[in-house]
């Protein structure tokens, strides 16, 4: 049997020198250690030992299924893990002692700030009661509603940037009349595009010119049914696209016979204006067989040109598509005018038809198409 230094040493050799009973005679470690060093067999009683309480490296240095010089690494995470846990278990200790104080503390000072807790609620409750009937005083106030309006106003047509002080009574105006549904004049419809300091947005925000154009349409509609002038229904009609309402265009003109419309150019603006109705809702043949009614009637007019050369575009006919186009613009169409409608059909193309009309464009004219690069 080993003595005590002697095992001591085995114990700091093997790593386990942090377990009680490794370096005292007769202990289940101490035994393992000296069979070890003797190279003698460990017995099963011993192993399970080891294998139950979790000394893993230990297990598998004397079931000899790994080297000393392997055994060294994993032996030293086990200690250092031990070693954690005995001075987490301490750190538990007093962390319980020092529970036990704090809480003793803590009974006391609940104690002394009862009196002032509730003394303290009872003055908050007073202001809380004090700004209540405030609010109650300032809501009932006509000027305070009027500010309310005017912001929920500003809000639902995206005018929550700056506005010039000098514009802001106009603005108001001509928000509220809109609201209500009365048409403003044309002169303010481009005062309204042309507001704004270039710091920030124009005044004519994407929900203003949908609500211009809406109540222009109701109100041009309402005329047509009064009077039947067909070209109100066309007017009407416009409004009701560039308000993302096409649906009630196609409705408003499904009610004539365009066929027996006898003024050619009327005809064709309206075969041109329900074509384009039917273009928004991606109806495309439509489109494209009222467009072409419409080139025959008026074969000088860009209009029905631009409706072709757009649904063509729509359709990845790009060629044809561009033909149009060239045509539009020997009846009048501008070339800007052109880019304008392409770059929009571009950015409402699916990822991939982007692609192939961007390719096509810039084979075209890198200079002119620049934009689809982006």
């Amino acid at each position: 049997m080993m003595s005590n230094d002697i095992l001591l040493n085995t114990a700091n050799k093997y790593l386990i020198n942090d377990l009680k009973d490794a370096a005292i005679p007769g202990g289940r470690f101490a035994i393992i250690l000296e069979k070890l060093e003797t190279n003698e067999k460990i017995s099963d009683e011993l192993l399970d030992f080891l294998n139950q309480g979790c000394f893993v490296a230990l297990y598998l240095l004397a079931t000899e299924e790994i080297t000393f010089a392997d055994y060294l690494p994993l032996a030293q995470e086990e200690q250092v893990e031990r070693q954690e846990a005995v001075g987490k278990e301490a750190r538990r200790i007093r962390f319980l002692a020092e529970a036990e104080e704090a809480e003793q503390e803590r009974r006391n000072f609940v104690r002394r700030r009862h009196e002032q807790y509730e003394a303290e609620q009872r003055a908050r409750l007073e202001e809380h009661w004090a700004r209540l009937e405030e609010r109650r005083a300032r809501l009932a106030d006509p000027r305070y509603q009027a500010k309310i309006r005017e912001r929920e106003l500003r809000q639902q047509y995206g005018l929550e940037a700056f506005i010039d002080p000098k514009n802001y009574p106009r603005l108001l105006g001509l928000l509220r009349m809109l609201e209500n549904g009365s048409r403003i004049s044309a002169e303010e419809f481009i005062w309204l595009s042309t507001q704004g300091d270039d710091t920030y947005d124009r005044y004519l925000t994407i929900e203003l010119a949908e609500r211009y154009h809406l109540v222009e349409a109701r109100y041009l509609a309402a005329e047509f049914r009064r009077t039947g002038d067909l070209w109100q229904a066309v007017n009407a009609s416009g409004h009701f696209r560039k308000c993302e309402e096409p649906q009630q265009a196609i409705q408003l003109l499904g009610r004539t016979e365009i066929s027996l419309v006898k003024n050619a150019k009327l005809q064709s603006a309206l075969c041109t204006t329900l074509g384009g109705a039917h273009r928004d809702l991606s109806a495309f043949d439509t489109a494209l067989e009222l467009g072409s009614r419409a080139h025959k009637l008026t074969p000088h007019d860009f209009r029905p040109c631009t409706l072709l050369g757009a649904v063509h575009y729509e359709q990845s006919n790009y060629e044809q598509g561009q033909r149009w186009y060239e045509m539009a613009v020997e009846r009048g169409f501008k070339e800007s005018q052109v880019d304008s409608e392409l770059k929009s059909i571009f950015r409402q193309l699916s990822p991939d038809k982007r692609a192939a009309m961007r390719e096509h464009l810039l084979s075209l004219d890198q200079d002119r198409y620049e934009w689809a690069k982006e």
